[in-house]
């Protein structure tokens, strides 16, 4: 786990080695135990700088170093993330006549890219982006894991290529003054939407999309390629419910097994709920002698308090337990680094307090922690997709199993007829007849503090961009869902916000859930096997994991999710949110005024509390505090 940077310039400044150190120098959190750079004069004049900062976590030795040529002296590498089948593909590659200089990961990746290339990707299993430059074609291959774990920014112009595990490395090296991205501004305040396409909060700076790879040609600076390498299979396979519980169970735990391969101490991130505890028990039932500790957010109000579910894990596998409390003083104090740590927008304060687990982990020693991450988005969980299982139900001529299944499904905890009836209604609709709903009704126009006009003339669609997704499959509808949610909408800006709060703290966070066996093999099942014909989500999983985790966690009907006392909070710190409005600079489509008075009618209870608050406070946080990047910049 490690910070990458490169920069590409055609006509390079004479200060080019001291900015690009100081713009890697800005990743040090990510990779405090070592720093790598290499320069190349590319045709004439032109110049490429790679950089790395290591988190040393597999060979602590400096054999890990990075940039690392190949032996072959062709291709360098630098790579961002872990290969947790790292060590069944160096026996192949042995078996194939390659040597070894080290016991590291990033070794087994570059020999393996140069002898199966692109085709290796699907077989990886890990977390990663990284970068190939190949000497002899001068060309730079950039590649990031099929869910999006690890980062990887890119800005690209007619001077200029800069790819980066961090934004504000990008933001230093930029040869042009940066601007906000209107139409992701737009999608982030008004519909909720961001880490979904290939833009960011920053015009011109895109990322790497998960499972994409990219490629430049540094002699004509210009991208050849720009693809997708997967996409998750969906098609049902014939499965008994007993053998697909089988292989689900044995998969995981094999999951768990390559994801504790480490030369540092282990933790885990445990939140009481079933993904958590089963990462935790699974280790448990594989190594009975083994050190666990766990770190664990607990909310001070009890109604959404998972303490007691946390002390059954704890006290069932005898772990070592670190628990952290947070308040909106806390949060008060902590939000300007917050904002900078995340770098762009985010969803919700719950982001605040999975740093702190963080945190924790690294003060207790700990480098590398184990995630539940993921396992909601492939298993059916949340409210269990009512929508699209009726939706599969109705395709295959079920009515009345679509009926019975309604019916269930809404008598568990925090349901109700209507949310299925509208889930159903969203999911049987095409989305060009929910376009022009939004369009017919207004409500794809801009909310009053929004000033549509100035939007408008940004071009800015007013129904958001649109995400590349799979299109719905007749009679698999929930895998479709569950394979978009997996690659393309949804986890990914969890999997952001994972990354960036662990990697400031330098810790590696590693999720289990989230890879493509085990993906493809859950995808695989037949659909109510992850959602029951009565409406129990992850069912399958839970099935599988009896005998392992505490039946008390697997039958819970309560989970409350990993959420804080929001508004609570938004209402203790309501003078210092009116006082960050007034005072600060807003973004040139913001009506100052009509906003506040839509953040008082919220907190006064006129009008709903949702997540929609915080993205509006948010996001005039982080634009004012954009300013003092550029200062900083300047510099």
């Amino acid at each position: 786990m490690c910070g990458l940077l490169g920069s590409f310039w055609v006509k390079p400044p004479s200060d080019k080695d001291a900015v690009f150190s100081s713009a890697l120098a800005m990743q040090k959190h990510r990779g405090p135990d070592d720093k790598g750079i290499k320069s190349f004069n590319i045709g004439e004049g032109a110049y490429l700088s790679l950089g790395h900062a290591r988190l040393s976590i597999i060979d602590l030795s400096t054999n890990g170093h990075q940039p690392m040529r190949s032996q072959c002296a062709q291709f360098e590498i630098i790579f961002n993330g872990e290969i947790y089948n790292y060590l069944e593909l160096k026996d192949e590659l042995i078996n194939l006549g390659y040597t070894f200089q080290s016991t590291s990961d990033t070794e087994v990746l570059l020999n393996a890219w140069i002898e199966w290339g692109e085709a290796v990707l699907p077989r990886l299993e890990g977390m990663y982006s990284f970068c190939i430059f190949d000497l002899a074609q001068e060309t730079v291959t950039l590649i990031r894991d099929p869910f999006g774990i690890k980062p990887l920014f890119v800005y690209h112009n007619n001077y200029q290529l800069i790819f980066s595990s961090e934004l504000s490395s990008v933001l230093k090296l930029m040869s042009e003054e940066f601007e906000i991205d209107h139409q992701t501004a737009f999608n982030y305040l008004n519909h909720g939407y961001y880490d979904d396409t290939e833009s960011t909060f920053i015009a011109d700076i895109t990322h790497v999309q998960p499972a994409h790879i990219t490629k430049y040609c540094l002699k004509t600076n210009s991208r050849i390629k720009n693809a997708r390498w997967w996409f998750p299979n969906i098609a049902e396979k014939k499965w008994t419910f007993d053998s697909a519980k089988k292989a689900l169970r044995a998969a995981f735990l094999d999951s768990i097994k390559k994801h504790l391969r480490s030369d540092v101490p282990i933790g885990c991130a445990l939140s009481g709920g079933v993904d958590s505890s089963a990462i935790v028990c699974a280790i448990r039932y594989l190594y009975p002698d083994l050190s666990i500790h766990t770190f664990s957010y607990i909310a001070q109000d009890e109604s959404i308090s998972e303490e007691c579910w946390v002390d059954v894990v704890n006290e069932h596998v005898s772990a070592i337990s670190h628990k952290v409390y947070a308040d909106h003083a806390d949060l008060s104090s902590s939000i300007n680094e917050l904002v900078d740590v995340q770098g762009e927008p985010f969803g919700g304060t719950s982001i605040f307090v999975q740093k702190k687990v963080y945190e924790a982990a690294r003060s207790a020693g700990v480098k590398v922690t184990l995630d539940g991450q993921g396992a909601d988005e492939l298993l059916g969980g949340y409210s269990g997709y009512p929508g699209q299982i009726i939706h599969s139900l109705i395709d295959k001529g079920r009515f009345i199993t679509a009926f019975n299944f309604l019916v269930k499904w809404k008598s568990w905890p925090n349901r109700s007829l209507k949310e299925g009836l509208l889930s159903t209604i969203w999911s049987v609709m095409p989305r060009s007849w929910f376009e022009n709903y939004q369009r017919i009704t207004g409500k794809a126009n801009s909310p009053t503090w929004l000033d549509a006009k100035v939007l408008q003339n940004k071009n800015v669609d007013m129904c958001r961009s649109k995400a590349q997704y799979l299109s719905p499959v007749k009679g698999r509808r929930l895998m479709t869902r569950l394979a978009n949610g997996l690659t393309v909408s949804g986890l990914q800006n969890l999997l952001r916000h994972g990354d960036r709060n662990s990697m400031s703290a330098s810790i590696e966070s590693r999720v289990p859930f989230l890879t493509i066996p085990l993906v493809e093999l859950v995808l695989s099942f037949p659909e109510e096997f992850l959602v029951s014909k009565d409406g129990a989500t992850k069912h399958i999983f839970k099935e599988a994991m009896r005998g392992i985790v505490p039946d008390e966690i697997l039958d819970r009907k309560d989970k409350v999710g990993f959420t804080t006392p929001e508004y609570s909070w938004m209402q203790s710190l309501r003078a210092e949110i009116t006082d960050q409005i007034v005072n600060n600079k807003a973004p040139d489509f913001v009506e100052k005024e009509l906003l506040l008075e839509e953040i008082d009618a919220v907190l006064d209870g006129d009008k709903p509390f949702g997540w929609h608050v915080w993205r509006k406070v948010n996001y005039m946080k982080w634009y004012s505090s954009l300013d003092k990047i550029r200062m900083d910049n300047d510099v």
